[in-house]
This record gives structure tokens, C-alpha cells and sequence, in this order.
């Protein structure tokens, strides 16, 4: 589902600036001068008008996502839809548009229109579906989105139907502004008694090639000065593969990157990239609002009221998950030049070192073991730094172009 916290294509409404004309600058400064402080109280709250921005849309298997983009605080007057309705409103008071607008909608709703009469706007929405409105809340400005936005969910009237929340105003899911060092966090994949795969042409475990690749990964970003760095193991070690997760979670980690090496059926050759799979992180979310999770043990969580609680999580949650996917996306445009990928390169799935629903991570399978030519270039010293230049270039490009980070949820 796409994330309100970051805008999807084009805006809404096109950008007009309205100019208050000649005549109605003369008017107000007659009424000032008539009327005095009731008409200049009046006025101002004229001038405190806000404007909104656009419309966006987000589809989960779960409900439809509308995202009301807004310049400053407004909170509308809902209208929902009785049962069998196939339309409803929102109307703000002191919400200026740029005139009628309409547009296309997604999942249960089919179209929209905008209208303005005076300093009123109201959105109409065409439904598709029989749904209810269940739940939605203002968010504030955050780092890196510099607007209000009002979030309504709509879920099929037949759903059992948690907590509302409606009204509520939250708090933006990223952090404050990044000072110092970004913490990265580099797993080794196995160690110990999990040896991971094995090239049974000469005895290469998988757990020998994750470490020195960690290790060269290591040294490179600590040579920029740029970032602290975190190994889950720094030797031969097994790390069970949840504490592997709460290890960057404590770290309050920037980014998150398990490097591993596979073993695949014959042909099998090149990298690929993995993060969570949308199945995964609902899983971890449900897990979370009933407080039966083990990546997270925060009691302020637990003493919200829990459709907060699952408001929060949902919002970070996809936060992370869009962080996760620039960063692979940009991860596998550097290693295109210096290995050979996979076919659809960029994949989901749910691995345990994945889950922290507060931390961007990626799992890269840096070849197949049971490839001799994937072996022979993770054997070679030349080719692994290369392949970790080009990882750390990735992470460079990452924070340059991604400055903001996620909250933890603490």
C-alpha cells in the first residue's frame, strides 16, 4: 500500500497562487476602517485560510487509504456513508482549492471531486464498494514532509471492525533531524554450528565468505568517517537470528544489511536482493498491537490505546518498508557493473533478520555457492572488495538522497 508519508506521482491540483485583486484590497481597508477590531479580527481569520495540496490514494488487502495533502492544521466534518451508500463527503472550513478538480480514485473508491463555496472545500467520493470509515486521524509535519496531511481508511462494512480513532491528531513517523554518524548495521549471515551453504567442490562455507565480505564492508565505511558501523558477529560465532534483529533495534540502527551467499539448483547464478515481503510485515504488525511480539518490548506502546498503537505501527511500518526498497533499488543499480544479478533482481520474502519494522533493511544473497563461477569470484580477494565498494557506494547514495530517518518505536 502506498505510504501517505511520501507523495506518488504528480500532485492533485495543478499550482495556482490566487492574488488578492486591487478592488478587494480597498474594500477591506474600508471595512477596517468602519467596522475596526471586529472586522480586522474577522479579516485575519480570512488570511489563516489554508490550501490544500492534493489528493492520494493507498490500497492494502486490509482497506483504501485517502491522503488529504493540506499547507497547515484543518480537520473536516465527515460525512460517512450509511449502509449501501456509494458515496461520501469531507468538508473543511478554512480549506481554499484552486477551483473544481476531480480525479480518479483507487480501491473501493472509483472517482473524486473537489469544489469550493467560499471558505468551504468539499471532497465527494464515489465508492465501488459497501465500507465504512474506520478510522482516520491528522498527521503533523515531520522531517522531510513539510505539510499537515488528513488520513481517512476505509474498510468493507462487513470487516469485524477494531477500535476508531477518529480525529486523532499523530505525530509524524520519522525522527528528528539526523546529527552525527548514521549507525549501519552489517550481519554476517550463519556462524558457529550453522555453516550455511557449502561449495562441496572444495569445502567453502557460506558462513567464511559472509564474515570476510562484513569485514571488508566494515573497513570501507569506517574509512569514509561517515558512519559508525555494528557487526552482529565479528567471528565465528552463532548469533540466533533474533537477537540478530534486536541487536540493530538496540543500536538504533540507520540501516540494516545482511550479506549471505547462497546455494541454488544447477544454472542457479548471480546476486539478488531481498526485503520483507508484505505477508511478513502484516504478520509483525498484528503481532505488535496485541503485544505478543519479540522484536519489540515497549510499555508506552502498550499503555496507548491500541488503534493507535496500530496506526503507528501501520504508518512506520510502510515508512520502513519505502526506505528499504529506495535503498535495494539504488543497491542494485551499483553491484549491475560489477556482478553478474539474478532475474528480478530486487525480491520480497519474509527472513527473520527483515522483521524490525522500525529498521530500512535488505538481505543481499551475494551469489550461489553451488555456481563455479559465482565461487571463484566470492573466493577472490579483488572481486569481493569490488563487490563491497560497490555496496558501500549504495549506502553513500542512500543517505545522500535520504536524509530523514525512521523513529524508533519506543
Amino acid at each position: 500500500m502506498t505510504d501517505p508519508q511520501a507523495p506518488t506521482g504528480a500532485p492533485s491540483f495543478p499550482k495556482v497562487r490566487k492574488r488578492p485583486s486591487m478592488v478587494a484590497i480597498v474594500v477591506a481597508a474600508v471595512m477596517l476602517l468602519v467596522f475596526g477590531a471586529g472586522f480586522s479580527a474577522l479579516f485575519a481569520g480570512l488570511a489563516t485560510a489554508t490550501e490544500a495540496m492534493g489528493v492520494r490514494f493507498g490500497t492494502s488487502a486490509e482497506h483504501t487509504r485517502i491522503v488529504i495533502d493540506l499547507k497547515g492544521k484543518a480537520t473536516p466534518k465527515i460525512l460517512a456513508p450509511a449502509e449501501g451508500d456509494k458515496a461520501f463527503r469531507l468538508v473543511f472550513s478554512g480549506v481554499e482549492l484552486p477551483g473544481f478538480t476531480t480525479g480518479r480514485g483507487q480501491g473501493a473508491v472509483t472517482t473524486w471531486e473537489a469544489d469550493q463555496d467560499k471558505r468551504q472545500a468539499t471532497f465527494f467520493f464515489e465508492l465501488s464498494d459497501d465500507v465504512v470509515v474506520r478510522r482516520s486521524f491528522l498527521l503533523k509535519p515531520g522531517t522531510g514532509v513539510d505539510h499537515y496531511r488528513f488520513v481517512v481508511d476505509l474498510a468493507p462494512r462487513n470487516m469485524q471492525a477494531p477500535g476508531q480513532s477518529n480525529g486523532q491528531v499523530i505525530n509524524a513517523v520519522f525522527a528528528p533531524p539526523h546529527q552525527g554518524k548514521r549507525v549501519v548495521v552489517i550481519d554476517a549471515g550463519h556462524g558457529g554450528q550453522d555453516p550455511g551453504a557449502v561449495a562441496k567442490s572444495d569445502q567453502v562455507y557460506e558462513k567464511d565468505v559472509n564474515l570476510d565480505a562484513a569485514k571488508v564492508l566494515k573497513r570501507q565505511l569506517e574509512r569514509t568517517g561517515r558512519y559508525k558501523v555494528v557487526m552482529t558477529r565479528a567471528d565465528d560465532t552463532f548469533i540466533p537470528l533474533k537477537d540478530r534483529v534486536r541487536k540493530a533495534r538496540g543500536a538504533n540502527a540507520d540501516l540494516f544489511i545482511s550479506l549471505h551467499a547462497d546455494s541454488g539448483p544447477k544454472g542457479a547464478e548471480g546476486a539478488s536482493v531481498y526485503t520483507l515481503s508484505e505477508k511478513a510485515s502484516s504478520r509483525v504488525a498484528r503481532s505488535i498491537v496485541n503485544g505478543q511480539n519479540w522484536i519489540l518490548d515497549a510499555k508506552e506502546l502498550r499503555q496507548r490505546d491500541q488503534d493507535v498503537t496500530r496506526i503507528l505501527v501501520d504508518l512506520t511500518q510502510r515508512e520502513t518498508k519505502n526506505q528499504s526498497a529506495r535503498f535495494a533499488q539504488t543497491l542494485t543499480q551499483n553491484l549491475k557493473p560489477v556482478t553478474p544479478l539474478l532475474r528480478n533482481t530486487h525480491r520480497n520474502a519474509g527472513f527473520v533478520v527483515l522483521l524490525a519494522p522500525d529498521v530500512p533493511a535488505v538481505l543481499l544473497e551475494m551469489g550461489f555457492l553451488s555456481s563455479e563461477k559465482d565461487l571463484k569470484r566470492l573466493k577472490d580477494k579483488n572481486n569481493r572488495a569490488n563487490m563491497m565498494a560497490a555496496v558501500a557506494r549504495s549506502i553513500d547514495d542512500y543517505f545522500e538522497s535520504n536524509p530523514a530517518r525512521v523513529a524508533n518505536l519506543h
